[in-house]
């Protein structure tokens, strides 16, 4: 994009990081994530990082989902939790699940 002159926003990320979740691109959708904001002055925001819970999920890096939301979210929200519940049913962890499932109805109190 900067080699083009291209000048991304917010929703040009989300919809890259969303393409990246769905091809299975774990790695390529957290570099870009984490180049937004030195590389681009965007920060990321909660869509943006939803949609890298979504890539490591799709993947099956439940860990690496989990250490994610704990680390680069302050406040995670509903769609947050759901994302990351969805990839433990795909991938058959119904220990985390659980535990996923209760931060989720957390939220809604």
């Amino acid at each position: 994009m900067k080699s083009n002159g291209l000048k991304p926003d917010k929703y040009t990320f989300i919809s890259i990081l969303n393409g990246l979740s769905h091809v299975g691109c774990y790695e390529k959708a957290t570099s870009l994530y984490y180049s937004m904001k030195s590389d681009y002055k965007i920060t990321p925001e909660i869509e943006h990082q939803n949609c890298i819970v979504d890539a490591y999920g799709r993947s099956g890096k439940l860990d690496e989902a989990e250490k994610f939301i704990m680390v680069e979210l302050k406040s995670p929200d509903i769609i947050t939790w759901k994302t990351l519940l969805g990839a433990c049913r795909t991938h058959k962890d119904v220990n985390r699940a659980e535990r996923i499932f209760d931060k989720a109805l957390q939220i809604n109190d």
